[in-house]
């Protein structure tokens, strides 16, 4: 049998399982409440950003987009405003973590 403790030692020891239960459940919440801030903070920003894009695309490109979207495939890539289409979206991005933009 392994020797009593006393009280004082008892105590102590429950105290500190239960400040050690406290600081892993505090920890584990505030680790969650993080990653749930950053996420939306992430979502905000590439929202702004697809916004940003959307409007500067449509100005210098909007009336290009609306005939060539009745054009087959062949021709657009053909076409010479797409490599220019190419060029704006890749100056507007640069600098950014943007992987793919879809039209």
């Amino acid at each position: 049998m392994v020797g009593k403790r006393s009280l004082p030692q008892l105590f102590a020891l429950v105290g500190a399982l239960i400040c050690i239960a406290a600081l892993v459940i505090f920890g584990s919440v505030h680790l969650k409440m993080s990653i749930d801030r950053l996420a939306r903070v992430t979502e905000d920003s590439n929202t702004t950003l697809a916004m940003a894009l959307s409007v500067l695309v449509r100005r210098d490109f909007g009336g290009w987009i609306a005939t060539a979207a009745a054009q087959d495939p062949a021709t657009i890539s053909a076409d010479p405003q797409t490599s220019r289409l190419h060029a704006a979206i890749a100056g507007m991005t640069r600098g950014t973590r943007v992987v793919k933009v879809k039209i």
